[in-house]
């Protein structure tokens, strides 16, 4: 089995993203609440002793990441030697904003992956995340850096009204850069250029008429490959959005060393499950879930009845909870046609 550990050491951030999910009062604090990851590597030489067969993905979250100094991560690599902790492996998700290529260097050299977030050309990425040209520089430099050091890289591309209009050339931007996309709605009701979710899910339809008719693509585009592939027959790869039971391989550690059921639910205190000085991760996967696990449940129990439920899932667990009855009917309306057009193109493509 293979589970991931969400490291969120700072919520602190140097980018200032209009629909930020983390509380502007928590991204005020102290970079480095929780001070040493000795602990952390303790809980994952215990997880991964009494688990032989399991293997761990530590990922880096925030925040921002690269605002830590390079000496925790000189401290993350001291204690990973010191309790020998094997079978993991290490990423990070950065903004890569920064001119600090011997830091992303030195991760690169001790076997970290990097994935960003990259919304498009300059005026669609401010659009959303209020950064100056030099910074959006950077971004783009640092990711030609990490391509030329890595075969594969891969970007998250957050899509709000800035991204609809033309997707076509959204999809050619990513292919000339050769990285990896995945495309997620925006977050944030309240914003002006939030979508809708059939807004979103149309824009998902036109890019995969497009990608899975072009032999030629040398890139990964999601969610629309792993749907494809469900829709085909291989959910082995199924995003933690259209996983039943997400929670039970998940596990965010706050600043504070707090058990989270994913980074989405940070700073929720009603979802806190337990604490790296008192419980292990063993204990939180087998009890510390029990919670949000019920109420994921009550509210996805009508699911069954729906012909796309066992590709769907329900959706990103964390937006099933927080859903109004009439927007969880807007989900599924959305999501039904989404599925139901992906299945008409694959179908055409068989049938040349």
């Amino acid at each position: 089995m293979r589970r991931t550990v969400l490291i969120l050491p700072t919520l602190a951030c140097n980018a200032n993203c209009i629909y930020c999910y983390v509380d502007p009062t928590l991204k005020a604090q102290p970079q480095l609440i929780y001070q040493s990851f000795e602990r952390v590597a303790q809980r994952l030489q215990e997880y991964l002793c009494n688990n032989p067969e399991d293997e761990i993905n530590c990922l880096w979250h925030g925040g921002e990441p690269s605002l830590l100094p390079l000496a925790y991560w000189e401290d993350v690599e001291t204690h990973l030697r010191k309790y020998e902790v094997s079978r993991i492996s290490k990423s990070v998700q950065t903004n890569l904003i920064t001119d600090e290529k011997e830091k992303y260097q030195w991760l690169l050299d001790h076997g970290y992956s990097i994935s960003s977030s990259l919304d498009g050309s300059f005026e669609q990425h401010h659009n959303g995340r209020n950064i100056s040209p030099r910074q959006y520089k950077n971004l783009i430099d640092n990711i030609s850096y990490i391509r030329e050091r890595r075969e594969k890289m891969g970007v998250v591309c957050v899509v709000s009204r800035a991204q609809i209009y033309n997707p076509s050339s959204l999809l050619n931007f990513f292919e000339d850069l050769r990285i990896n996309v995945r495309f997620n709605r925006v977050v944030g009701e309240n914003w002006e250029n939030h979508l809708t979710f059939r807004e979103f899910y149309e824009f998902l339809e036109k890019i995969a008429a497009e990608w899975l008719n072009n032999p030629l693509s040398t890139i990964s585009v999601e969610p629309i490959e792993s749907d494809a592939a469900s829709l085909l027959g291989d959910t082995s790869r199924s995003a933690c959005d259209r996983s039943k039971s997400c929670m039970n391989y998940f596990l965010a550690i706050d600043p504070e060393g707090n058990y989270y059921p994913c980074n989405h639910f940070v700073g929720d205190k009603q979802w806190i499950s337990g604490n790296i000085e008192n419980q292990s991760f063993d204990w939180y996967w087998k009890f510390g879930t029990e919670s949000v696990n019920a109420a994921i449940n009550a509210v996805i129990s009508n699911c069954s009845s729906c012909k796309w439920s066992l590709l769907c899932s329900g959706g990103c667990k964390n937006l099933a909870l927080s859903l109004s009855l009439e927007k969880q009917s807007e989900y599924c309306d959305a999501i039904d046609h989404y599925f139901q057009t992906l299945t008409n193109i694959l179908l055409q493509k068989q049938h040349g």
